[in-house]
């Protein structure tokens, strides 16, 4: 099998040298054999990144192996099952086609997965906790500057402290509404953005991604917070998990198909 080398490098198929430049460069720099005493796994993947960054870098070594990459695929078209009897028969073998050019996409997406650094729980953990403050930090914002002299108008500032205590109180519904929004919105919006990630994980250096490094939607962000509460209903065996995952994933990241690469 060809190894997608657009795919090793994280970059389009029509990728500018400066885009497939910069993708060198930070892998590169993250899998360097002097980074990691010399780990005979580190420099098995630096050799195949130079490989795929010398064939893309040089236009003519490119073009040759983009020929070779769509002959490779359009073999497999031409070697999977056709039959044209009747319409019906046409119907299965594109379909048995198409399933055979998702199966080649996988597989060479899947050696993309090799150049990922998964984020351990310790680091994790510690992106959270600053979540956890930023959060604490809007909603505090909101309550003072925002809603309370709002609803309060005239009140003293020691009577806005104590309906602020009332609203965080066991007894404050209202405000465990307010706050499970406000970090569903949090951490839903920051994980969808060009950013990846929220404050917490950029400082880290961490980026939420779906199975091939890319982006996720809204939908999915919200779908793998909406996984950390069921995670916490078992008492946080979903959490744990991620010590044991083998790409240390917890059962939110499986439940919504994502990763937690470090940048």
């Amino acid at each position: 099998m060809i190894p997608n080398y657009y795919q090793i490098l994280g970059v389009p198929h029509d990728a500018s040298l400066n885009d497939i430049k910069k993708a060198y460069r930070l892998y590169a720099s993250k899998f360097h054999p002097d980074k990691h005493k010399g780990d005979d796994f580190f420099s098995r993947q630096f050799i195949i990144i130079k490989k795929a960054y010398d064939v893309l870098s040089d236009p003519s070594e490119r073009e040759k192996y983009d020929q070779m990459l769509f002959s490779y695929f359009t073999d497999s078209k031409r070697n999977a099952p056709n039959d044209s009897r009747d319409d019906n028969s046409k119907y299965k073998s594109n379909k048995s086609t198409s399933s055979q050019k998702n199966t080649n996409n996988k597989s060479s997406s899947n050696i993309h997965h090799n150049y990922f650094i998964y984020a351990g729980f310790g680091r994790r953990t510690a992106a959270y906790l600053i979540d956890i403050f930023v959060v604490l930090f809007i909603e505090m914002f909101i309550y003072f500057v925002i809603l309370l002299p709002i609803l309060f108008d005239g009140f003293s500032f020691y009577d806005l402290f104590e309906e602020v205590i009332f609203l965080s109180s066991s007894d404050g519904i209202i405000s465990h509404i307010f706050i499970f929004i406000l970090s569903w919105a949090y951490f839903s919006f920051m994980e969808s953005t060009d950013l990846q990630a929220t404050i917490g994980k950029l400082l880290l250096k961490i980026k939420v991604t779906d199975y091939n490094g890319d982006r996720i939607s809204f939908s999915r962000a919200s779908a793998r917070y909406l996984g950390k509460l069921a995670s916490l209903i078992i008492f946080g065996i979903g959490f744990i998990m991620i010590l044991f995952t083998k790409r240390k994933q917890g059962l939110h990241d499986l439940w919504a198909k994502c990763l937690l690469i470090r940048r």
